[in-house]
């Protein structure tokens, strides 16, 4: 654990057994310290610090979980800006050009990919109805419980198969759009 941690925990607990004896003295009791009750005090406090700690560390695996952008590749330069974007707020991204090597085979490794991500961006725009596979990666991550949000960078209707799904809404401010889907991830 870092020396930080350790101090904070310390001050924590510390500030724990203070409270004690504060409320032992606002209620008239003896100010001599109940060691019982101390103990059971800072053994809470050490749990809840300990398990405030675990809850941080898991929140960060889950958001170095990758994420994954399906698009057609007219809209390469939307997705590098989104990419760029999400990357420098500390997310993990990936994309069909990032993990595809010479000599894989594409679908498998793409299917691989969304069953390993935590969420699916899938990119609408007047592009949509050119791809082929874009309904197929979205009901591989449909059909694995991953969460999906449809990314609406022009004015197209939505596919039938998205309908369901609250939409990230990109065709205003670029900022204000990113933020708001970096708070539902």
């Amino acid at each position: 654990m870092e020396k930080r941690k350790i101090k904070e925990i310390g001050f924590l607990l510390g500030l724990m057994l203070l409270l004690a004896m504060v409320i032992r003295i606002i209620n008239n009791e003896d100010t001599i310290i109940d060691f019982k009750a101390s103990i059971l005090a800072i053994v809470g406090s050490a749990l809840g610090v300990i398990t405030s700690i675990f809850i941080k560390k898991f929140q960060n695996r889950l958001r170095k979980k990758p994420i994954y952008i399906s698009y057609n590749i007219n809209d390469k330069e939307f997705v590098n800006k989104l990419t760029e974007k999400l990357t420098e707020k500390g997310f993990s991204v990936l994309k069909e050009t990032s993990i595809i090597s010479p000599g894989d085979q594409m679908n498998n490794k793409i299917i691989e990919t969304i069953k390993d991500a935590k969420v699916f961006l899938f990119v609408v725009s007047s592009n949509i109805y050119k791809s082929k596979f874009l309904k197929e990666e979205v009901l591989i991550a449909k059909h694995k419980g991953i969460k999906i949000i449809p990314i609406i960078k022009d004015d197209v209707e939505l596919p039938s198969y998205l309908n369901n799904y609250k939409i990230a809404d990109f065709r205003g401010d670029f900022e204000i759009a990113i933020n708001n889907l970096t708070n539902t991830i």
